[in-house]
């Protein structure tokens, strides 16, 4: 078959073909704030609603968040969506300080239904993808999207090849991979929480927190506590876990070290007493402990910039 022949007959086969047009079930093209949040033990928001969806999704800690006559107690590892023009309000539990990382973005797909009124763990898979989606967002913005108060998204001067085009690959995948995991069997219309063993709860971390607190200078154990407390010891750290994203000894530790930064701050006792107030076994282990949690030396954390901003 000579050449002319040949493309001939691939245009004939060509013309036979029909396109086959790939269908989209969820498309993101405009996104309206990434962020990733820590906020404080006492934070609260009185509300909003916009005419975008949002999803928050809560990296460390636990939240109380309500979207209209629902209320959502939320810990380390689940997500929550707002509708479109839906009123919803967050606030923390007065114990253990939150990270949330918050996107919020226009569809208007009809997929995105599924979403609505709807909070759940996420598995290891999305939290994968949801990974990939925080570091491409790192990757992208300027400032970074830790930064407080950023009132506008803006892009880097230097943003790597596709980072715009991966935010968007990475958020409908998260989305669709939702939709796949669930949809077939839908979740009830979150895990909405009921107030007074919510209460009960929190409070029960309140007690125990207030304890480490007052013990500080003490290698409190879990079983001290509970005597104290008059709880079992599965309750306590079942709850206290689920509560604080941490263990007691690990919010003892990190108690310690917060007094420690305040301490250091104060200039009052040299890093010596300050060990020795706060239980530390020796100086060179607090400053092990100390740079381990804060990537600087106590003397290091004392002459820096963090430390000033923070009296």
């Amino acid at each position: 078959m000579n050449g002319r022949r040949r493309k001939v007959v691939a245009r004939m086969i060509i013309d036979w073909l029909e396109r086959f047009e790939l269908q989209d079930e969820i498309v993101v093209r405009t996104i309206f704030s990434f962020s990733y949040k820590e906020l404080s033990s006492s934070y609260a928001h009185s509300g909003e609603q916009h005419d975008f969806w949002e999803f928050v999704y809560v990296d460390k800690g636990a939240v109380e968040i309500t979207i209209g006559p629902h209320c959502y107690a939320m810990k380390q590892g689940d997500i929550v969506f707002y509708k479109p023009n839906e009123f919803h309000s967050l606030r923390t539990n007065e114990v253990a300080a939150p990270n949330l990382f918050i996107v919020s973005f226009d569809c208007d797909s009809p997929a995105m239904r599924f979403f609505e009124n709807l909070s759940f763990p996420l598995d290891d898979e999305c939290r994968r993808l949801l990974a990939h989606l925080v570091e491409t967002g790192y990757e992208v913005f300027d400032p970074p999207i830790d930064t407080p108060r950023v009132a506008q998204l803006q892009r880097k001067a230097d943003v790597p090849f596709g980072g715009e085009q991966l935010i968007r690959l990475y958020t409908e995948l998260l989305l669709v991979q939702m939709v796949r995991k669930y949809g077939a069997h839908r979740l009830p219309s979150g895990k909405l929480s009921s107030l007074p063993q919510e209460n009960k709860e929190l409070e029960l971390v309140a007690q125990a927190v207030d304890l480490l607190r007052q013990r500080l200078a003490e290698d409190v154990t879990p079983e001290q506590v509970c005597a104290a407390l008059s709880v079992s010891k599965t309750q306590l750290k079942a709850t206290f876990k689920a509560r604080t994203g941490l263990t007691l000894t690990e919010y003892l530790n990190k108690l310690r070290l917060e007094e420690a930064k305040v301490l250091i701050r104060e200039e009052a006792l040299s890093f010596t007493e300050i060990a020795d107030r706060l239980g530390y076994s020796s100086i060179h282990y607090f400053s092990r402990q100390f740079k381990k949690a804060t990537g600087m030396a106590p003397s290091e954390y004392a002459r820096s910039v963090q430390a000033r901003l923070s009296r």
